[in-house]
């Protein structure tokens, strides 16, 4: 099987997937007990309208139908590219979405890279050192940013370096006195949120990466690398690390949930005004146009994100056959 013949068979695959996480989404979202008519007006104000009024919001917002009618409308109208109007602010819940794209960009971006840098080098230096002090500090640094909670430790980051130093700020992404867009500004305050979402996602990575290195060090051919008198930085490095660098690839798609999920929760800490902060005030508001929406668009990110994992895979890897066989 050749490599178009691959990617249209695993590519044909993401449609149901995604179709089944359409369907799952949409029924749990709207078994949500808060109501999108209290949400958007508020309980005083909406028990201040009649029954009539209230099943005419409610009419208008297409909530009195059948839960799998309401489904098949909205799945008509997206596959349109249209995802519906937000129930809050009465715009495109696309456009709403749209607007807090480039932010959540910017921070898992720069997260990504991080994590990427960190885990490679981290975990190649850990290997080579095996049972040294770096590799037993690296190592008890590792498990301790992976047993802790990503919000905690936003806020013990927010406590020490803005509170207790006032060194950096942790609102936003511009100061509110701030009349146009400015780069230092922008890198001041995504230091934090960055640094918590790679202190809290590396860790994983660096220990499969020295385990991985571990591995591809006791080989013969890095036996036999070194016994040719080759440096002990280009046995490492460029030899057992390329090889090491096979399976982590894989496992670099499987970042971006993780990613994301870690983007809800800084995103909301530090007021970041990106898709993980618009998840969560979306949800707590029962604006199901954007909610909806935004589990729809992540869930292509994230089904994408393994898709190229696996063909960058197979490109990297010759031993590995598009037909499930290796040599």
């Amino acid at each position: 099987m050749d490599l178009g013949r691959y990617i249209f068979r695993r590519g044909s695959q993401l449609l149901p997937l995604l179709f089944g996480i359409s369907i799952l989404a949409f029924l749990l979202i709207h078994m949500s007990p808060v109501d999108p008519v209290e949400a958007r007006l508020g309980k005083e104000e909406a028990s201040l309208l009649s029954p009539e009024d209230l099943a005419g919001l409610r009419a208008s917002w297409g909530l009195d139908r059948p839960l799998y009618w309401q489904y098949i409308i909205w799945l008509t109208h997206v596959l349109q590219g249209d995802f519906g109007i937000s129930h809050l602010s009465g715009r495109p819940a696309l456009a709403v979405i749209a607007g807090c794209i480039p932010a959540t960009l910017v921070l898992m971006g720069t997260g990504y890279l991080l994590v990427v840098a960190i885990s490679i080098h981290l975990g190649a230096i850990s290997a080579k050192k095996r049972d040294t002090l770096l590799d037993h500090t690296c190592t008890v640094l590792s498990f301790i940013f992976y047993s802790t909670p990503n919000f905690w430790l936003a806020l013990i980051m927010v406590y020490l370096f803005s509170i207790k130093l006032g060194l950096l700020p942790v609102c936003g992404t511009a100061s509110p006195k701030a009349l146009a867009f400015s780069l230092p500004e922008l890198l001041r305050h995504l230091i934090l949120p960055a640094a918590v979402l790679t202190l809290t996602t590396s860790p994983w990575y660096i220990r499969f990466l020295r385990a991985s290195m571990l591995e591809v060090l006791a080989h013969d051919y890095v036996l036999l690398a070194r016994a040719k008198g080759l440096p002990e930085k280009t046995v490492v490095f460029r030899h057992a690390l390329r090889n090491a660098l096979l399976p982590f690839l894989t496992l670099l798609g499987l970042a971006f949930p993780h990613l994301i999920g870690g983007a809800v929760v800084i995103e909301t800490i530090f007021a970041w005004p990106g898709v993980g902060r618009l998840l969560v005030e979306s949800a707590l508001r029962a604006d199901y146009p954007v909610v909806m929406g935004l589990v729809f668009l992540l869930s292509i990110f994230v089904l994408l994100g393994n898709f190229l994992a696996d063909i960058a895979y197979l490109l990297v890897d010759p031993r590995i056959r598009y037909g499930g066989e290796s040599d």
